[in-house]
């Protein structure tokens, strides 16, 4: 943000070129409209979630280059360029993507709502706005919506008469290239005397690197791909999981290896409001490793809590340390996150972590990156770039996560395979080259808060599993519109904390589960979603 100068016409000129950037980034409202807000819920971060229950008008085609404002104009002039436009539309979703990097662009929805008041999707890369019927609705200026910002930073610039920096440190800020050309335009046409310069740094002058040479050490594929895990039996999310052993998964069809990959999936009912999965963990455990995994297919809907993290072994949790690589519940999104007890506390600095011309990583446990845990106000660090996306959005291309952890950092990337390195393809992998599909990473040498960031994690052993309500599912299931639907106070249940309370057979997420009568159809529900397809897990260790 601007803080305000001893010169009003310089605060000014920053405050409304600042606006501009937030307004490019999404999240800004046009007149004639208001943003859904949801009280409550810090912890989904910018949006608020797409509009749901309701009917999909139209989308734009172009709104790749849209800002959130100009979806909205979009939507007022009743869709330009839709098959049959959309007059009758109350309601706008608007998706700030992510258009660097090969990453997805922005979304632009238009919404018809009963009452014109919408649910909500919960997703943290939209937005949803209402028609507010007290303000007249009115054309978008500049002619057009690609080149409305233009017409805005010439009558911005148009005011100032002194030179003026302006310093902007969002997290997120995307703007298209042709925003960006028509700011460089505009600006050197008013004043040609200027020279106007773009820095954006190198990856690697904002993260660390290894220098590692690495050499394969460990990997589960194929018809053998669960040889080398042990099955474990207990849950400790109070949920509505019942673990399988071994043998006990694979005549029940939860765990099914393949020649070319293996299926780890819920199953059928168990005993008294439980459901069959499984929990995997490897028997070998490693100090420092690169790790890969690639998926084809992730678990995703209501009552889900699937996970593949690392776990110390031989440690009371959490002195050991933990890293969740892939974790969510229901139809929110997923984010990675570090825990740290007292004898091993880690408190990365933000400052790493939101360098002026680097990738930012927020904390999105709003835990100030202490990694510390102690549940429930405690909830460790989780620094993760923006914007998340859905696992729904992974299982329409396969994606590889890989775990690099060193003495003096911790990184996750996120490839997809379009992208995928040949260095990683030949067991010869090069990560140093990666930061590109950086998502996550945690800067522990760097830190003053990390005493001894070498030992922050322990050996560290690779987990996988697919939970059931509990802890967390469970008791945020009135928090999705689309878990209510399936499941809610119409039928009589409500969202149960077991850390609070004993009883779950009101709970409405263990009764969708269990579907004791077969009300629900969850056994065709889990079915279509309730399963990790996994090509190999890979662990490299380094050359000696």
């Amino acid at each position: 943000s601007s803080r305000p100068s001893s010169s009003m016409r310089r605060a000014l000129c920053a405050a409304s070129l600042l606006a501009l950037a937030l307004a490019a980034a999404g999240g800004a409202e046009a007149e004639g409209w208001q943003k859904v807000q949801v009280g409550g819920f810090a912890f989904l971060g910018r949006g608020t979630g797409d509009c749901s229950g309701c009917q999909l008008v139209a989308e734009s085609g172009a709104s790749a280059d849209m800002t959130s404002q100009q979806c909205q104009d979009w939507v007022s002039n009743n869709c330009p360029g839709s098959a049959a436009g959309c007059a009758d539309a109350n309601a706008v979703g608007y998706r700030l993507g992510h258009i660097f990097e090969g990453g997805s662009p922005h979304m632009c929805h238009a919404w018809l709502c009963p009452a014109g008041r919408p649910g909500m999707s919960f997703d943290k890369t939209w937005d949803c706005y209402v028609r507010d019927e007290t303000l007249p609705v009115q054309p978008p200026s500049g002619g057009g919506h690609r080149w409305q910002t233009t017409t805005t930073i010439t009558a911005t610039i148009a005011t100032l008469t002194e030179t003026t920096t302006i310093t902007s440190t969002t997290p997120t800020t995307t703007i298209s290239s042709a925003t960006i050309t028509a700011i460089t335009s505009t600006l050197t046409s008013t004043f040609p005397e200027t020279t106007l310069t773009t820095t954006t740094l190198n990856m690697s002058q904002c993260v660390d690197t290894s220098g590692s040479d690495y050499r394969l050490d460990w990997k589960a594929e194929g018809k053998d791909f669960f040889n080398d895990w042990d099955f474990i039996p207990w849950d400790s999310n109070n949920g509505a999981a019942q673990y399988l052993d071994r043998e006990q998964a694979k005549v029940d069809n939860v765990t099914i290896a393949h020649d070319t990959h293996a299926i780890l999936q819920v199953g059928g009912k168990g005993v008294p409001m439980k459901r069959k999965s499984a929990k995997i963990r490897t028997m070998k455990h490693w100090k420092y490793f690169l790790a890969a995994v690639r998926f084809t297919h992730v678990p995703w809907g209501c009552g889900l809590w699937p996970a593949f993290w690392t776990n110390a072994y031989g440690k009371k949790w959490p002195e050991g340390g933990e890293l969740d690589v892939l974790e969510y519940v229901n139809d929110i999104l997923s984010q990675t996150s570090l825990h740290s007890g007292t004898e091993n506390k880690c408190q990365i600095d933000g400052a790493q972590l939101n360098r002026p011309g680097c990738k930012h990583f927020p904390d999105l446990n709003n835990m100030n990156y202490d990694c510390t845990t102690n549940y429930p106000k405690q909830l460790g660090c989780a620094s993760n770039s923006l914007p998340l996306q859905s696992p729904a959005e992974w299982n329409m291309h396969p994606v590889t996560f890989v775990i690099e952890w060193t003495e003096a950092f911790v990184k996750i990337f996120k490839i997809p395979d379009y992208g995928m390195p040949k260095d990683l393809l030949n067991d010869d992998p090069q990560p140093d080259t990666w930061d590109k599909w950086l998502i996550s990473y945690y800067p522990l040498a760097r830190s003053p808060g990390c005493p001894n960031p070498a030992d922050v994690l322990g050996p560290q052993q690779l987990i996988l599993n697919i939970g059931l309500c509990g802890d967390w599912s469970g008791k945020i299931w009135d928090m999705s519109p689309t878990c209510r639907a399936l499941n809610g106070p119409q039928n009589g249940c409500r969202a149960v904390d077991p850390l609070l309370e004993g009883d779950l057979s009101n709970d409405c997420c263990t009764q969708f589960v269990e579907d004791k009568n077969g009300t629900f159809g969850t056994d065709e529900y889990f079915k279509s979603r309730a399963f990790f397809n996994i090509s190999s897990v890979k662990v490299f260790q380094q050359r000696t």
